[in-house]
């Protein structure tokens, strides 16, 4: 390509203008040279004054670019995306698990090649339907069924992060919103696959579990499922995330024995616990029932007896998930079916056991929402229905009852 009227920027070094020797074009180009690269771009504009601008401003965001490791050609959301990650995990106002979300996110979402080619400044809510939504929506689990609503609805509000830094990063102007609306409404509003346990199933596990520690066949089996079986009872006590409990220190728990003065031993005994990590506040307090109290105790002795040192992180594991799993099974409370779905129960569901169990103790929901740090709008959208079932089976029990007497009356 021909060049005429070409002259030097005064105020960026490496910058020519110019315009096309030919009829294809008759507006301003610029010419910038950096990192190695000669890179040529439109001011789509026939004004000299405002080229001379909008080309100058073209050449401080490659600059910029240049500055922050960001690509300064072809940038998709492939050629981006390490460096969003790297920002993600530098970050201080990011929880740990949250970054771990995102990182498990997009280690997913790479399989998706046309969602990797979409251009970041180019990108519109339409193109991640086009890409993203109809390949997921076309996927099976490792399990071979197809994703919930709540998973795709996560990965798109991972997606309108990425973007959102994209803007802050100059690599495009607009956030892109509205992308949880691509979900049909019954997948926005799909129910968890997950199930908790009642009182009858909960004392259940606890039984098998108590037999399997004490049966195992060698000293170290029977250490860990006591270790785990503790677990167990310290999430069903404290209400904790699964993250916030396996990260906790022996620091950030005090046990607490108020005295013979009080009878009841949740009147008594209790812990106080400084949740170190958290999705919501860095050191939120947080107080667990007395069963949470003896278990800590119990872990303790535990290790004592094991020779094993009493600092650190508690649980001394990173997760759990390998022998609850087989304790579930051998107890036959891995999965159950509630109208015709099958649904499963892991770790996370001795947190909705805490929340319901709390509940239906008539605990006032701002106590419980204060304790497990969510919304009291939280814990009436998706717990109450527990307790609205328990009144109305009362209410059919009376009535039943009435029933009953009125009968005998009049036999």
């Amino acid at each position: 390509m021909k060049r005429l009227n070409k002259f030097k920027s005064k105020n960026i070094n490496n910058l020519t203008i110019f315009q096309r020797d030919d009829s294809k074009s008759s507006f301003w180009y610029g010419c910038f040279n950096i990192n190695g690269k000669e890179l040529v771009k439109s001011s789509e504009s026939k004004n000299k004054r405002q080229s001379i601008k909008t080309l100058e401003d073209w050449c401080k965001s490659l600059v910029f670019k240049v500055q922050n490791n960001l690509p300064i050609t072809n940038n998709t959301i492939e050629n981006c995306l390490e460096q969003y990650l790297d920002d993600v995990k530098n970050s201080v106002q990011i929880e740990s698990s949250t970054k771990r979300d995102i990182k498990n996110r997009f280690n997913r979402l790479r399989e998706c090649k046309p969602l990797m080619k979409l251009n970041v400044s180019k990108c519109k809510t339409h193109h991640i339907r086009d890409t993203y939504l109809v390949w997921k929506l076309k996927q099976k689990s490792n399990r071979g069924k197809e994703y919930r609503g709540a998973t795709v609805k996560g990965e798109l509000i991972t997606i309108s992060g990425f973007m959102t830094w994209c803007v802050e990063k100059g690599l495009r102007q607009n956030r892109l919103e509205g992308l949880i609306n691509l979900l049909s409404k019954d997948l926005r509003q799909q129910s968890t696959s997950r199930a908790t346990f009642n009182r009858n199933e909960y004392d259940k596990l606890l039984k098998v579990s108590r037999e399997e520690f004490k049966t195992g066949y060698s000293e170290r089996i029977r250490f860990n499922r006591e270790r785990l079986h503790y677990f167990i009872i310290f999430m069903c006590g404290t209400g904790l995330r699964v993250d916030e409990c396996m990260s906790l220190h022996f620091d950030d728990i005090r046990p607490v024995d108020r005295g013979h003065q009080y009878k009841h031993d949740d009147e008594r005994y209790y812990l106080k616990i400084d949740v170190r990590t958290s999705k919501v506040k860095r050191n939120r307090p947080v107080t667990g029932l007395s069963s949470s109290y003896f278990a800590f105790k119990r872990l303790i002795k535990l290790y004592k007896i094991n020779n094993i040192d009493i600092s650190g992180n508690i649980w001394k594991v990173q997760s759990f998930r390998t022998g609850l799993n087989a304790l579930l099974n051998s107890s036959g409370l891995k999965t159950t079916v509630i109208g015709g779905r099958e649904l499963t129960r892991d770790s996370k569901s001795f947190r909705s056991f805490y929340i319901i169990s709390r509940i239906q103790q008539g605990v006032p929901h701002n106590v419980i929402a204060n304790n497990c740090g969510n919304s009291t709008a939280m814990i009436d959208k998706h717990y109450s229905i527990y307790q609205q079932m328990d009144d109305m089976l009362d209410m059919l029990i009376q009535t039943d009852r009435s029933k009953q007497s009125k009968l005998k009356l009049v036999e």
